[in-house]
């Protein structure tokens, strides 16, 4: 028996306007056997991570200088 899983996902960009654009990111997880008793810890880690990544491109956009 195998176990682990498989990673799929994408992302979009659209330019909103010469200087700001909208990121999105689509993952989709898919453990099977033991790995899927981490995935709630994957998925809490993940968001927590993309959270801050957020934080720290949005605070760099308003502390930039025009």
């Amino acid at each position: 028996m195998r176990s682990g899983g498989q990673v799929e996902g994408g992302r979009e960009v659209i330019a909103l306007d010469s200087e700001r654009s909208q990121f999105t990111y689509d993952i989709n997880l898919s453990l099977n056997g033991p790995a899927k008793l981490v995935g709630p810890i994957l998925r809490r880690n993940l968001k927590k991570d993309l959270e801050r990544f957020r934080m720290l491109i949005e605070t760099d956009a308003v502390a930039a200088p025009a």
